[in-house]
C-alpha cells in the first residue's frame, strides 16, 4: 500500500515515528501502533529496505529544506493537508 492511501488525518502524528491509541511512543512494527509521522508511514508501507530508501530520498529531494523529513513533518506550521499533498504529488 502506498503512503498516500495509508496516511489519513486520523493516522497522522507529529513528534514520534508511531503512537499507540493511548498516545504512547512505539515502533512502526508495534501491533498497537495507530498513528504515524511521515517517516513512520513510509516504514509501514514500504517493507523492502531499498524501496523505502528510494521513497525517503524522493520525499527529501521534493522538500529541499535543511530540516529534513522529520523537521517538515514536526514543524508547528505543517498541516496534514501539506503532508498529504506531498505524498500524492510524488505518488508514494
Amino acid at each position: 500500500m502506498k503512503v498516500k492511501k495509508f496516511l489519513t488525518k486520523r493516522r497522522w502524528t507529529k513528534g514520534a515515528v508511531a503512537l499507540t491509541k493511548r498516545g504512547r511512543t512505539c515502533s512502526t512494527s508495534c501491533r498497537w501502533a495507530t498513528k504515524f509521522c511521515l517517516i513512520g508511514a513510509v516504514r509501514k508501507c514500504y517493507h523492502e529496505l531499498e524501496e523505502r530508501r528510494n521513497v525517503l530520498s524522493r520525499i527529501a529531494a521534493a522538500l529541499n529544506n535543511t530540516n529534513g523529513i522529520a523537521g517538515f513533518n514536526d514543524h508547528p506550521s505543517t498541516t496534514f493537508e501539506q503532508v498529504k499533498a506531498l505524498v500524492v504529488k510524488l505518488d508514494v
